[in-house]
């Protein structure tokens, strides 16, 4: 969709320098490129644009590194309380993604890790609770039987959210 030209207007003259780039966000891919002028003259400016982004599951690209977080915290969750019976499998799940799935959590622990892509901090809790929703009872399912957890983002189950170019985490950076 193009804004017409009476928009398009009030957004030349709130524009104070030459922008251009793409964002994805859930849902929508937001393209823009745009120029300034003092004057009514538009010549410079290409209208905003917005185009559906299709059914992306996640954005970021950072969807193993998240994807390790949360198996962290699932089972640090499951070993202080799911597994105690202190709290239901869902309640637990809510207690992650509180904890974890805020955008300033999942900034805090993915601001130091190598990345390929600019992070967009919103999308990020997006993204940490979409992969929740896909591995949360998995996790806990797994626990719960006692399997090995050490390659559970690479696995089938976790809808491998890892590849194997990614690396695995370190303690220290979970």
């Amino acid at each position: 969709m193009c804004f017409d030209t009476s928009v398009r207007n009030s957004m030349t003259k709130l524009l104070t320098q030459v922008v251009s780039g793409v964002f994805v966000l859930p849902h929508f891919l937001f393209l823009f490129s745009a120029t300034t002028s003092n004057d009514d003259d538009n010549s410079n400016f290409s209208p905003v644009r917005f185009a559906d982004a299709g059914n992306y599951d996640t954005v970021t690209g950072r969807e193993c590194q998240i994807c390790q977080i949360l198996q962290h915290e699932l089972e640090r969750t499951f070993e202080i309380s799911v597994g105690k019976n202190l709290l239901k499998e869902s309640e637990g799940l809510q207690d992650v993604e509180k904890r974890v799935c805020r955008r300033s959590s999942m900034e805090k622990r993915v601001k130091n890790l190598p990345s390929k892509y600019a992070t967009h901090t919103p999308s990020l809790e997006w993204d940490c609770m979409e992969i929740l929703k896909k591995i949360g009872n998995e996790v806990f399912d797994a626990l719960a039987l006692g399997e090995d957890l050490s390659k559970f983002c690479w696995s089938y189950e976790a809808k491998r959210q890892c590849t194997k170019e990614d690396r695995k985490l370190d303690n220290d950076e979970l």
